[in-house]
């Protein structure tokens, strides 16, 4: 795999990255009280932030999934995914 910024969880080519986000790790609101966000969660969400601006900046798709979809809406999370590399696919095809 490239060396991409982040390290995503998956790369797909020629630029779709999929990062699986640990609810506990990366501070998911809807699993975790925000008001209680211990330093190491602040610390990944402000990084999150970063790299998804500079892999955007690069062109790349970025996808993220909570730990939590991925466990309960399994199919919506793959459907996510088959989406983003269709997209890809005939953006190809047209030249884009």
């Amino acid at each position: 795999m490239k060396n991409i910024k982040g390290r995503p969880d998956i790369f797909i080519e020629p630029n779709i990255v999929i990062f699986s986000d640990g609810c506990w790790w990366h501070g998911c609101e809807k699993c975790y009280n925000r008001n209680k966000f211990n330093i190491r969660q602040l610390k990944s969400k402000i990084r999150d932030i970063f790299i998804i601006a500079k892999l955007i900046e690069n062109d790349y798709k970025v996808l993220r999934f909570w730990e939590h979809d991925i466990n309960n809406n399994f199919e919506e999370v793959l459907d996510e995914i088959i989406f983003a590399i269709n997209e890809r696919k005939i953006k190809d095809k047209i030249g884009v």
